[in-house]
This record gives C-alpha cells, structure tokens and sequence, in this order.
C-alpha cells in the first residue's frame, strides 16, 4: 500500500525531503518493446499547482501551490474503512488534495470542510502543511481528532495506512532508510538516489511468524497491507489487473526556497518483479515569497 515519508532538518542543503510511493490496482499493459503510453498523463504541471495526477483521473494525490508554498498529498486510510461511508462521487479521495491547493488563501475553510465530512470519505490519511515555515499536520478520517501535529521520530515523521501510532514494519525501515541514506549523501543529494535507492526497496522487513506489533492480529486481507514492502512489485489479481507501486514522489526543499519536484512512474510486466521499466519528470522552482 501507499507510505509518505517528511524529513524536517535532517540534511544539511534541504531542509524538507518528502518522499512517497504511490500504489494501486492497474491493468496489464506493456510488454518488453512497450512505449510509456500509458503515462501520457502522467508528469509535472508547470501551472501554480505543481502535482502529478493520478491514472484515469483529473484530481491530484499530492502536490504544491507555488505562491502559497502549501503542500498537500494523501494515503488511504485501510483499517476500519468498513465504518466509513460508502463510496459517493462528491466526497472522492483523489478530491481531497485539489481543493486545498487551489483555495486561493481559503485552504483554512477547505480543511474545514475536509475535516467536517471526513467519515463520507473513504479512509484518508492526509498531511497538509507550509514547505515554506517546515510545517505540517496530519488529517485523518478515522481519528476522534481529525487534526493533528505531525510528529516525528528522530526528525522523520512516516504515514502508513494505519493509524498514526500503529507501528508497520515498512515504516520503521524506510525511516531507518532514508536518515541512513541522508547522512550518507551530506554535501551531494538528488532526488534519483532518493527514489532508486530508498523508495524502490523491495526488502520485506517483516517474517512470517516473527512480528510484534498492534496490528497482527489483523484479519487475513489487510495482513499484505501491513508486512508489505516500501516498493510493491505486481500481485496477480486476475488475467487483467495487477497491485503494484505505480510511482514515487520526491520533494526536495532548500532554505532559500529552491525546490526540486521529482516523479518517477512504473511499469512493470512480470510477477516477480525482474521487468520494471519507469519515466523520471523533474522541475525546479522557487517558493514564491
């Protein structure tokens, strides 16, 4: 499943890392000699709103507003969705990110309203925050307090799908991860490293039958969605579709407000994850003051 990750003043040249893997259901759809096609849609936005879309659909799952600096990006919420409503078209989690990012200086009333309507969507983790001023909160549609302070181990902050103080595996590692991969690149940082080196990692820090945890007592279908690795290489779901990481994320921060906005999309064609073929996009920009 998705995992965000929100590094504050861990790195002595950028101030922010943000790094995120985007998983989800997709068909079958390239072979050895096939072209990106399917990405067309897929890449960087040199509008205010600086954000790749999601497949099929028009609405953002993370992004920035690049005179407000205010960054928004989600991961859907997997335990307890049974208590959220069901699916309706106006309260849509690829709608949540949107809104908030094109508000015009009324984000606040759009939280609002996120906030006030969070149990018609379907489960969401939300952080919504100022790259400008290194601060963020979390928005949760299961929690009695939707709203939240980020917080941070060691300077790292890691939203899974499950609740905020529920230890997943795949979180503990791709925050060991990633502080072991900034202090290991301290005066030269880019955001390929971050994402071949950190969020491609296919190793499964958890084994059957050796786990401690709040959640392992979960039922049968959400046990993947715990122990599964950062990067997700394709589960067969039918002859059609499969469950893979279809992207990562990374946002880099400097102190004068230089930012480096990177995508990597995926394509894979094969179960055991031996044919993956992915598309960099990358932008430059500057917060603007």
């Amino acid at each position: 499943m998705c995992i965000l990750t929100i590094a504050v003043n861990q790195h002595p040249i950028y101030k922010t890392v943000i790094c995120i893997n985007r998983d989800d259901a997709i068909s079958w759809n390239c072979d050895e000699n096939d072209d990106f096609d399917d990405f067309d849609d897929f890449g960087l936005s040199a509008s205010e709103i600086v954000a790749a879309k999601e497949f099929s659909l028009i609405n953002n799952f993370v992004g920035v507003n690049r005179s407000s600096a205010l960054f928004a990006g989600y991961v859907p919420f997997n335990e307890g969705d049974d208590d959220i409503a069901p699916f309706h078209p106006d309260f849509r989690r690829s709608g949540l990110v949107n809104p908030l990012l094109s508000s015009k200086s009324k984000e606040k009333e759009v939280e609002a309203s996120i906030v006030a309507n969070r149990k018609k969507y379907p489960g969401f983790n939300l952080i919504v925050g100022s790259l400008a001023e290194n601060s963020f909160k979390l928005v949760s549609s299961y929690s009695e307090e939707p709203c939240q302070k980020l917080s941070y181990e060691g300077g790292i902050a890691v939203i899974t799908n499950g609740s905020a103080l529920d230890r997943w595996p795949k979180g503990d590692y791709l925050r060991d991860t990633l502080r072991s991969t900034l202090r290991k690149n301290p005066t030269k940082l880019d955001a390929a490293t971050l994402a071949g080196t950190v969020m491609m990692s296919k190793e499964n820090s958890w084994k059957e039958g050796t786990g401690e945890g709040t959640l392992y007592d979960v039922a049968e279908e959400h046990k993947f969605d715990f122990h599964s690795p950062i990067f997700v290489t394709p589960r067969e779901r039918d002859e059609d579709f499969m469950y893979a990481t279809v992207s990562s994320t990374i946002i880099l921060v400097k102190e004068n407000g230089e930012v480096t906005y990177f995508e990597r999309a995926y394509q894979h064609s094969s179960l055991d994850g031996s044919n993956i073929k992915f598309q960099d996009n990358s932008m430059t920009f500057n917060l603007k003051e």
